[in-house]
């Protein structure tokens, strides 16, 4: 997701669209893509934002239940 943001900010829109591709293979392979409502494009943007909220929910959870771990987690 990284390397997606370092790219869409220097415009390679060409290697945008590879590593949407790889992160479909990756992450979305029993992902059944509507293409008469959004483009596959939109289709993944939508799939790595909410595994972004996911881990954000996480991480916020950890932050306001359990300190210690989330130190141990921080550390390794």
């Amino acid at each position: 997701m990284r390397k997606l943001r370092n790219k869409i900010g220097h415009g390679d829109f060409r290697t945008v669209q590879q590593l949407l591709e790889q992160y479909r293979q990756s992450f979305m392979k029993n992902f059944w893509l509507d293409e008469s409502e959004y483009s596959i494009e939109s289709w993944t943007y939508g799939d790595i934002c909410l595994r972004l909220d996911e881990a954000l929910n996480e991480i916020l959870w950890l932050m306001l239940s359990d300190k210690t771990q989330l130190m141990r987690i921080q550390r390794s």
